[in-house]
């Protein structure tokens, strides 16, 4: 309700009053509602986890019901929200075609904090079987990572992830494919992604995660 209203609400029912509430909810519907960009934010804002956000905002994405430049729209008149610091990188990997809490995490844990270049998602590739997106690519080396965010994979989608891999190699390029098992190790993930990188003309060099990181030789970090 607005929030310039009082009331005394019935038992059972708990009342919410928002400053924004004209723009915010849809009056003409029967029962009146919030616009679905405000309530997801709602919904997100007091997730638990860092990864049910992620995972909310990424499915209704995914799912077509929104996007994420109107959910950035949303989020940016809301200066109060609790938790907005944390809703608005995630609003931004979103928005670069990282679609799932499995992709993100390869994104921040794998590439950027081992200083992998900067990769392009969700790219469309037309194949002789129609069209199909990569989850990452790194265009200038000809490389392709494949995120398989499903603890099983079996039948025949193994037949069909072999057939474009084949069609990627008759192309020039290389493919690797990363499951949760991979990414929850980052810093090997790191290593192997680098190694096939240098392999193809990368001339970059990986960078220590933190303290621990085992994608850095010893050797090179002493000497860093």
């Amino acid at each position: 309700m607005a929030a310039n209203r009082r009331v005394t609400p019935p038992g059972g029912v708990v009342v919410t009053r928002r400053t924004d509430f004209d723009g915010s909810v849809q009056l003409h519907l029967s029962p009146p509602r919030l616009r679905l960009d405000e309530a997801l934010l709602d919904v997100a804002s007091t997730a638990k986890r860092e990864a049910d956000a992620v995972a909310l905002l990424a499915d209704a994405c995914q799912e077509g019901a929104t996007t994420a430049a109107r959910l950035h729209e949303a989020l940016s008149g809301r200066v109060r929200l609790s938790r907005r610091r944390l809703l608005l990188p995630i609003l931004a990997d979103v928005a670069t075609g990282s679609m799932s809490v499995f992709e993100r995490r390869y994104l921040h844990d794998v590439e950027r904090s081992h200083g992998l270049p900067v990769a392009r998602r969700q790219v469309r590739v037309v194949t002789r079987d129609g069209v199909t997106f990569r989850d990452v690519e790194y265009s200038d080396f000809g490389v392709v990572v494949e995120l398989d965010g499903r603890l099983a994979h079996a039948g025949p989608r193994r037949w069909t992830d072999l057939e474009r891999d084949v069609e990627a190699v008759v192309r020039g390029e290389a493919t690797v494919r990363f499951g949760w098992l991979h990414v929850l190790e980052p810093c090997r993930a790191a290593r192997v992604v680098g190694s096939l990188l240098r392999s193809r003309g990368w001339t970059g060099s990986l960078t220590d995660c933190g303290p621990d990181c085992a994608a850095v030789a010893s050797s090179q970090r002493g000497a860093a």
